[in-house]
C-alpha cells in the first residue's frame, strides 16, 4: 500500500518503504528546460546522453533564463536490518542437471541443487546475524511426479533474524534430487505478500535463484512446456509496493529450451528489468557459471539491498541532478561494477538510484544523503 503526495514539481506516488524524505521542491514542470540543460551538473551530473558529469553547468540558458533548484530531498535510511526473501528453485532440472561447479576437470560434477544448497549455507553463516532472511522454495512440497507444481499456502520460512538453521533445515539435503515444475510466479507472489504484510520501513527485497524460465502457469493444461507470462506482472506488482527483485541464473544459456518452450536468458532479462535492480549492459541478471560466481552473486546482492533507494521527488530527464553524501558530491556512473564509486539510476523514469561500491559503504555509515535537481522554470 502507499499514499499520494503532491510535491510542488509534480504529483507523484510515494510508497512508505525504507526511507523518510523531506521534499525541498520549487515549482517546475516535467519538461523543465530545453535539452541544452540536460548535460551535466558537476561531478554528479546526469543527462540523457549518458555523460560522466565532467562538463560545467552553464550560468544561464540560451535566452538568459537562470537555472533554479526545482527539486530534491534528504533521504535517511532506517538503521534496522534489511529484509531479504530467498526464492529458490527446487525443480526437477536443479537436481537432474549436473555442472562443472569449480572449473576443475579432476573433481566430479555436482547438481545445481547441490551448489545452491552450499551457497545458501555459506551466505547464511556469514550474514544471518546482520540481515533478516526468509525463504520460499518452489515447488514447496516434494511432488510424486516430475510435472507437479505444488505450492504451500504460505512461505516456507518467514523473514526473521537468526533464521539460518530454519532455512537450511527446510531445504532438502544437498544430495537430494528434487522433482517438479517451476512455479516461480506463485513463489514470488507468496514472498511479496509476506514482505508487504510485515509493515516495515527497512529495505525489502526478493532474490530469485533459478536455472531456467518459469512454467506452471495457472489454468494452463500443459504445465511444463508453456512459459508463465504472469511472472512479469507479479514482479512489477511487487516493485510498485516497494519490493525489489534480484535475479540470479544458474548456468543459463542464451538459447531456446523445451521445458518451457522459451529462451531462459531472454526471459530472466525481462524479470530482472521488471524487478527494478537490473544490471547494466545486455545481461540484466546475475548468471553464475560456477559455484564461486553463485556465491559471489548472492553476497553482492546482500550488500546492494541497503544501497538501493527510491526517490519521492524524481528529477525530470532534462533536469540536472546531483547526489551529496556528508558534504561531498557523488559522481554519476553507468555501472555498479567493482571500482565504480558513485550512483546510478536503476529505473528509466529516474525514480530510484543505487549507490555503488565504496559509495555504498560510506552511506552505510552516514545513512543520510541529499539530492538536488536544477532546471530552467517554464513561463
Amino acid at each position: 500500500g502507499g499514499q499520494v503526495v503532491e510535491p510542488m514539481c509534480a504529483q507523484r506516488r510515494l510508497f512508505p518503504l525504507f526511507i523518510t524524505a523531506l521534499a525541498l521542491s520549487v515549482g517546475c514542470g516535467v519538461g523543465d528546460g530545453p535539452p541544452e540543460f540536460g548535460e551535466s551538473m558537476g561531478q554528479g551530473g546526469d543527462g540523457d546522453d549518458g555523460d560522466d558529469g565532467s562538463d560545467e553547468f552553464p550560468d544561464e540558458g540560451p535566452e538568459g533564463e537562470k537555472p533554479v533548484v526545482c527539486g530534491g530531498e534528504v533521504i535517511t535510511v532506517n538503521p534496522d536490518d534489511p529484509k531479504i526473501m530467498l526464492v529458490l528453485d527446487k525443480s526437477e532440472s536443479m537436481g537432474s542437471h549436473t555442472w562443472d561447479h569449480d572449473g576443475n576437470a579432476s573433481t566430479p560434477d555436482v547438481s545445481r541443487w547441490h551448489s545452491l544448497h552450499r551457497t545458501v549455507e555459506s551466505i547464511l553463516y556469514r550474514h544471518a546475524d546482520d540481515t533478516d532472511f526468509g525463504a520460499v522454495l518452489f515447488p514447496s512440497i516434494d511432488p510424486e511426479q516430475a510435472d507437479q507444481c505444488t505450492m504451500l499456502g504460505s512461505v516456507d520460512v518467514p523473514v526473521a533474524k537468526g533464521n539460518r538453521d530454519k532455512i537450511i533445515g527446510r531445504m532438502p539435503s544437498r544430495h537430494a534430487v528434487p522433482r517438479g515444475g517451476s512455479p516461480a510466479t506463485l513463489a514470488l507472489e507468496m514472498a511479496a505478500d509476506h514482505l508487504e504484510g510485515m509493515g516495515t520501513t527497512e529495505p525489502r527485497s526478493m532474490v530469485l535463484v533459478t536455472d531456467g524460465a518459469a512454467n506452471c502457469m495457472a489454468g494452463e493444461p500443459d504445465q511444463l512446456h508453456v512459459y508463465d507470462e504472469d511472472l512479469i506482472g507479479a514482479v512489477e506488482d511487487a516493485r510498485m509496493s516497494g519490493i525489489r527483485t534480484y535475479v540470479i541464473g544458474i548456468d543459463v544459456r542464451d538459447e531456446m529450451a523445451e521445458r518451457p518452450v522459451a529462451n531462459p536468458f531472454e526471459k530472466l532479462n525481462e524479470v530482472a528489468e521488471a524487478g527494478g535492480v537490473a544490471l547494466a549492459g545486455t545481461q540484466k541478471f546475475y548468471n553464475a557459471a560456477s559455484e564461486a560466481e553463485l556465491n559471489q552473486a548472492v553476497s553482492e546482492i546482500t550488500r546492494r539491498v541497503s544501497c538501493s533507494l527510491d526517490l519521492t521527488d524524481p528529477p525530470s530527464k532534462r533536469a540536472l541532478f546531483s547526489v551529496t553524501i556528508d558534504g561531498v558530491t557523488v559522481p554519476k556512473v553507468e555501472t555498479c561494477d567493482v571500482g565504480h564509486d558513485g550512483y546510478r539510476f536503476t529505473l528509466a523514469d529516474r525514480s530510484a538510484i543505487e549507490l555503488c561500491d565504496a559509495t555504498c559503504e560510506q552511506f552505510s555509515f552516514v545513512r543520510t544523503l541529499e539530492t538536488e535537481a536544477v532546471c530552467v522554470p517554464q513561463g
